[in-house]
């Protein structure tokens, strides 16, 4: 038995996410230039958020993940569909 998960590696794919109100938009970039909307939707909360970090995966047990850099603006966009913007 291998102990080394398939989905083992470096990846160095940048994520984006940006809100608007209570709308949500997370945008991945796999060269920093040329970034994809991944998902987008509306996600209503009872009090305020927290923000912090995180590395989903659907099926990655045991996953570890270590972030270069995080940054956060407070700036509202025009759109949320184009990032950066």
């Amino acid at each position: 038995m291998n102990a080394t998960p398939s989905w083992s590696g470096r990846v160095s794919d940048l994520l984006g996410i940006v809100r608007r109100f209570n709308e949500y938009a997370f945008h991945r970039a796999k060269n920093g230039r040329t970034w994809r909307m991944m998902r987008h939707g509306g996600l209503v909360t009872k009090g305020p958020l927290k923000r912090g970090s995180a590395a989903p995966a659907v099926s990655a047990a045991g996953l570890a993940a270590r972030f270069s850099s995080i940054r956060y603006e407070a700036a509202t966009p025009g759109s949320i569909r184009k990032f950066p913007r």
